[in-house]
């Protein structure tokens, strides 16, 4: 079975944070927010074990790296998309609806993050619980992750033979700017936590696990060396961390050493499987995509402060459509790409004329 080939922790810890970030943003768990970060480092992780393991075959390409993400993350985006500019238009105001057109293109152009820096700022804004898009900024920052991150292994490996300790440094060096850039207070809130600057370490924490010796002595003296560098960072940031970071970083400390623990499976055999938490894990990024649009638009449209029922039915509503998302789009997706080799283009090409649409529709 497909569960049973996966890393079934890592499914578990995806379950376990899409569950937070439904709940925050049902106004439920005041950190669910978290979750994003968990996804982030896991994204950081599995990117650079296919990147490794292609450059290993003799076989990566940059721009078949690009298509394969662009398919798997467009055809959900292109869905709510024009949902959200169907109902928006009978059940929004003329302001709110303006603003969704905006995000329309912003989650198109996989610069939602950005649009959403310029114009809303503030993440934590009640009005944002109106906005169904408003959580693509997300998206945005992974392609945009998958656009640069590459560049480090393509340059290394075409100068070098020992490409991958090379890569290891440079993205060492990298994550500790980020995270510098991150902890110091050079830029104010929204910078950190829209845009991929400020996010770039956590993708790091996870790609170098791929990358670090996994011998037994090489082991230990990777968690010398780790740990001692987060005592320095503790030490000369202290001072200027807010509780926000301290959770954050915490977050992606926490993920970074499961991630480890996953990866070794004389350790992995005592764990249990609870295959519901693993399949929500599977589907997370389908009901990511819908809850946030499934909430948003029952506030717009019912009730705006829900009771217990509400909550149950919107929950339990956008982990159902996106459990069936994962399975009849995603998975019907993958299955139509692998079976023709000329899907990818035919997909290609009706993303492109879809946002076409879209940017003429708009303005």
């Amino acid at each position: 079975m497909e569960q049973e080939s996966r890393l079934y922790i890592l499914d578990m810890l995806k379950g376990i944070a899409i569950i937070g970030v439904v709940f925050f943003h049902a106004n439920l768990f005041s950190y669910g927010y978290l979750g994003v970060d968990v996804f982030l480092v896991i994204a950081g992780y599995f990117t650079t074990k296919s990147i490794v393991r292609q450059f290993d075959n003799g076989g990566f390409s940059y721009l078949n790296f690009l298509e394969g993400r662009l398919v798997r993350l467009y055809p959900l985006l292109i869905i709510i998309s024009i949902i959200s500019l169907l109902l928006g238009y009978f059940t929004m105001l003329p302001t709110n609806y303006k603003n969704t057109a905006e995000t329309v293109v912003g989650t198109s152009l996989f610069v939602n993050n950005i649009v959403q820096y310029i114009t809303a700022s503030d993440y934590w804004d009640a009005s944002n619980e109106y906005k169904p898009l408003m959580h693509t900024w997300y998206i945005g920052v992974v392609f945009q992750f998958y656009v640069l991150y590459p560049l480090f292994f393509i340059g290394a490996y075409h100068f070098t033979k020992k490409w991958k300790r090379v890569v290891g440094v440079l993205l060492a060096i990298a994550g500790l700017a980020s995270l510098l850039l991150y902890v110091l207070p050079i830029f104010d809130t929204a910078f950190h936590f829209y845009l991929l600057p400020s996010r770039f370490f956590e993708f790091i924490a996870g790609g170098l696990l791929v990358l670090v010796p996994t011998g037994e002595g090489e082991k230990r003296e990777w968690k010398f060396w780790f740990g001692l560098f987060l005592i320095i960072c503790l030490i000369a940031c202290n001072s200027n961390l807010t509780s926000e970071q301290y959770r954050l970083l915490s977050t992606v400390l926490f993920t970074t050493f499961l991630i480890r623990i996953s990866t070794d499976k004389e350790k992995l055999m005592s764990i249990p499987n609870f295959k519901f938490i693993s399949i929500l894990g599977m589907g997370s990024y389908s009901i990511y995509i819908w809850h946030q649009v499934i909430i948003a638009f029952y506030r717009n449209i019912f009730e705006d402060r829900l009771n217990i029922w509400q909550y149950v039915f919107v929950i339990g509503f956008s982990l159902v459509v996106g459990i069936a998302s994962y399975y009849l789009i995603e998975q019907a997706i993958d299955k139509f790409i692998k079976r023709k080799r000329k899907a990818k283009v035919f997909i290609l090409t009706t993303i492109l004329l879809d946002s076409t649409s879209y940017v003429l529709y708009i303005f």
